[in-house]
């Protein structure tokens, strides 16, 4: 970033043109986002059934043949919610990259600072969401998974466990409460790293879009310099966390199997999140223009 400067010259295309291609980007991935979103939840709805029979044949030594068949299928539909998940989240990305970049142009235009190549700005703004979730749900990431198997553990050797309470009670509970106390620090400082991550690199989409030659580390750098850069992007942290609040709330209270209701509260969510983009845009705008007035008076005062 030209921090002595705002102003960079770009060369001119059709405004009009733009603004339609990116529509038309907006619009398809937000279609393919909507149907995978809500492909994703079904698939998950259909894992509690097979989840809870295999945990009851791992507890009871059901036919073995039986435990084999249902542990396929819960593999299957565990694997085909987990690549939904994923497909959702892509899709996800690119319609958030296009709204990065819808913004940017908008917004940038009063302050003459304005993105370099459409087609390079939307590339390296995809490549740079892919390696913010790849750093931001990491630790979470890796708490589920070691959960994960110490579930898969204690249900598969449930029956040996019971029979070591019968044995030795204090040792048992020991350890468990060893391994639950842990497992609660560990949830906790993921949880942190997490929300630290999202805070921090918050205006990485803007800054990829208007510097696409940029590293990754160097955009996270700078995306972390200017988070902070003024008060109220607190006030933004704190809606973006309203929102997610609202959303798990919607997600619990709404019937969003049916493909009604689903519109209804896909809808909805997303011109709310677009309004977010928006405000995030602004506040990127605003923060970077604080930064160049206070480094331009410090180098002044050194002078």
């Amino acid at each position: 970033m030209n921090w002595k400067s705002l102003k960079v010259k770009i060369p001119k295309f059709s405004e009009f043109s733009q603004k339609a291609r990116i529509s038309v980007f907006l619009t398809a991935t937000g279609l393919v986002f909507a149907l995978f979103f809500y492909y994703t939840i079904v698939s998950f709805s259909g894992l509690h059934g097979n989840f809870f029979e295999l945990l009851r044949s791992l507890i009871y030594n059901q036919d073995s043949s039986i435990w084999l068949a249902q542990q396929l299928i819960l593999s299957l539909k565990t694997l085909n919610v987990i690549l939904a998940s994923l497909l959702t989240l892509f899709f996800f990305s690119l319609f958030s990259s296009g709204l990065s970049f819808l913004f940017y142009s908008i917004l940038a235009k009063k302050h003459d600072y304005n993105y370099i190549n459409p087609l390079k700005s939307l590339k390296k703004v995809v490549e740079w969401q892919l390696y913010r979730y790849s750093i931001t749900f990491a630790p979470l990431l890796g708490f589920f998974f070691i959960s994960g198997l110490l579930f898969f553990l204690g249900t598969a050797f449930f029956n040996l466990i019971v029979m070591m309470v019968g044995v030795n009670t204090g040792i048992v509970s020991f350890i468990s409460s060893f391994i639950g106390f842990n497992m609660m620090f560990l949830f906790a400082f993921s949880g942190l790293i997490t929300l630290w991550c999202l805070m921090s690199f918050c205006f990485g989409a803007e800054i990829a879009v208007s510097e696409p030659e940029l590293d990754n580390k160097t955009i996270a750098l700078r995306s972390k310099r200017l988070a902070f850069a003024v008060p109220e992007n607190y006030i933004l942290f704190a809606i973006y966390a309203l929102f997610g609040i609202l959303l798990v709330m919607q997600l619990k209270m709404v019937d969003v199997l049916n493909f009604r209701n689903f519109e209804a509260f896909f809808v909805f969510n997303i011109l709310s999140f677009a309004g977010l983009k928006y405000l995030k845009t602004s506040a990127y705008i605003n923060s970077l223009l604080t930064h160049h007035e206070r480094a331009s008076q410090s180098s002044h005062c050194e002078a």
